[in-house]
């Protein structure tokens, strides 16, 4: 990981340090630093999604569902942390939330008509996105769509963020957040490496699922029947795929310490004024929105949070299983006869999701607040579980308030 310091008198390179893995040795170059395009302005949110009747329900939203009135409450709770309910979406839009969250916050935060991008042909890219999404417990496409729904919680309930964001930047976090794990294979980065697949041997053992998705996203957009940013000029697009890129790599969790150190150095030395930041460090507030919704689960209402619990230790129980049949040491937590579920939602709860957020509370206080008392009401949630007698053996007595099982 690079630790990047504006050290040049021109603002258009910077100096980053890098540690050599193999000698431990520091090795100083210069990057380019791509700053935002100058030619869009900071953007304005949009009302029309909650004030659309039926008669004004964008076309995309009948092709999705022919139970419209109910889906247009969920449209209507978009960008609330504590009302939607991408489970509900999923069933109402017959398996493809992605599409429907997709065109949704594009359309909420007015993007088509800002970045001039074609509403058919963006339509489809999502279609053919969230095919290529595996049917994984937990890294599936409804996850997906969770995350991107959250990103947009953060972005447009409050409105400070929208206040300095500009549409590129805003596009950017939102179709990062979409394509973030496209295609995973329900296994972990280091569940490849150890079993050396193609993935880790292409991409070095180096963020191996993100760098992963990012390819498989962005050789889907250069179809040209479905590349809707065709249009970007040279510089636009250089921006969009750097600051795509960097967002993407940082939901691995092995970065997780070094990002909120980097953006809490950033805060206390620049303020939250984000006129005053670097794009390097501007860069920093996009990577943790996204890492922070990628791992918000445990904030969500109770019934939400649980059913993706369910799902994420399914996921690790059955990589568990076949690190026990390939005679691998089993990873931790994904022993399906050891792991406490109850004690490790309340420890992820407690020493990850919560902290995490909490460095974002001054650009978004009531979103933070709205999680946090989620949390509250999670945590309690997961300490009665856990006083039951053997719940933690027991998927009836773990998952009962859980959604969608």
């Amino acid at each position: 990981m690079s630790v990047a310091m504006e050290v040049l008198p021109e603002k258009s390179k910077r100096l980053c340090i890098d540690m050599d893995s193999d000698t431990g040795e520091l090795v100083a170059k210069q990057q380019l630093e791509i700053a935002p395009p100058k030619s869009y302005k900071k953007i304005t949110p949009s009302l029309a999604v909650a004030a659309r009747s039926n008669n004004q329900r964008p076309g995309w939203v009948s092709k999705l569902s022919t139970n419209t009135t109910t889906l247009d409450m969920e449209l209507i709770n978009l960008t609330t942390w504590d009302k939607f309910d991408i489970f509900n979406v999923k069933d109402l839009t017959k398996g493809h939330p992605l599409q429907f969250v997709g065109m949704a916050l594009i359309d909420k935060f007015d993007l088509f008509e800002k970045l001039s991008l074609r509403r058919d042909v963006v339509s489809k890219f999502f279609e053919c996105l969230e095919d290529m999404y595996n049917d994984n417990p937990y890294h599936n496409s409804t996850h997906a769509a969770d995350v991107a729904q959250t990103v947009g919680c953060m972005l447009g309930n409050d409105n400070i963020l929208l206040e300095h964001l500009t549409d590129m930047e805003v596009f950017c976090v939102i179709f990062a957040a979409i394509i973030h794990d496209v295609g995973h294979p329900g296994f972990t980065n280091d569940f490849l490496i150890r079993t050396r697949a193609p993935e880790a041997i292409i991409y070095n053992d180096t963020h191996v699922n993100e760098n992963g998705h990012l390819a498989e996203a962005f050789r889907l957009l250069l179809r040209p029947d479905i590349n809707f940013v065709s249009h970007f000029s040279n510089e636009e697009w250089s921006f969009f795929r750097k600051t795509v890129i960097d967002v993407v790599i940082a939901t691995d969790m092995v970065g997780h310490s070094a990002l909120l150190k980097d953006f809490q150095q950033v805060l206390q030395k620049q303020g939250p004024t984000l006129s005053s930041w670097a794009t390097a460090q501007r860069s920093k507030l996009l990577e943790l929105i996204v890492h922070v919704a990628d791992i918000s689960n445990p904030l969500k209402p109770v019934k939400l949070s649980v059913a993706w619990a369910q799902r994420v230790v399914t996921e690790s129980w059955n990589q568990g299983d076949q690190e026990i049949s390939r005679g691998l040491s089993v990873s931790p937590l994904c022993d399906r006869t050891k792991v406490n579920v109850p004690q490790m939602q309340i420890s992820f709860l407690n020493g990850f999701a919560q902290p995490s957020l909490e460095l974002l509370r001054i650009f978004m206080p009531s979103t933070v607040s709205t999680a946090m008392s989620c949390g509250s009401l999670t945590r309690g949630y997961w300490e009665d579980v856990g006083s039951l007698p053997n719940a933690h053996q027991d998927p009836k007595k773990l998952f009962s308030a859980a959604v969608g099982l």
